[in-house]
């Protein structure tokens, strides 16, 4: 009963949309920021060729449709359907503290920055931010080369909606 209480208003609705788009475009942005500011930063090409190649981006992630494109669609939903269903209980308890329902999220925001991009893009961001910890070899013997982060993060994901779903059914009991 709980998030399917949310998913009646439209209002809801439409910002687990936008917010899943957002996320998404920033995701696969992200993943190719190397070719995003060779074409923004490229003085030779016209305007209109700049936004054409930029709005072509998020298309090629789409039509690829690799695991990896799949993680990014997946994790834009349920971030989507996370944020929708915290603004609807920090409204319903018109609370502003930040509960472990959020704590989640924001980790898994953390392990798809970390997990976003090509395997060699998400190993080298893996692999630095291991090495501040001591662990600089980290990705290289994970068996998935990185995805394992993605992955966590989308598990961190389905945890936090499943606390708020609680949370939520616990305000009709």
């Amino acid at each position: 009963m709980g998030l399917i209480i949310i998913f009646k208003r439209l209002n809801y609705i439409f910002l687990v949309v936008l917010t899943a788009l957002l996320v998404f475009l920033a995701l696969t942005f992200s993943a190719n920021i190397g070719i995003v500011g060779s074409v923004v930063f490229a003085g030779a090409l016209p305007a209109s060729t700049k936004i054409n190649i930029l709005l072509n981006i998020p298309y090629g992630y789409i039509s690829e449709f690799s695991s990896q494109s799949l993680v990014a669609i997946l994790f834009s939903l349920l971030f989507g359907v996370n944020l929708a269903g915290f603004v609807y209980y920090v409204r319903l308890y018109r609370a502003t503290a930040i509960s472990a329902v959020a704590a989640l999220g924001s980790g898994s925001i953390i392990s798809a920055i970390v997990g976003v991009g090509c395997i060699s893009c998400g190993s080298l961001v893996a692999a630095f931010l291991a090495s501040l910890f001591g662990a600089s070899s980290l990705s290289i013997i994970l068996p998935f080369g990185g995805t394992e982060f993605s992955l966590v993060s989308i598990l961190l994901l389905l945890i936090s909606i499943m606390l708020l779903n609680q949370k939520i059914k616990q305000a009709y009991l």
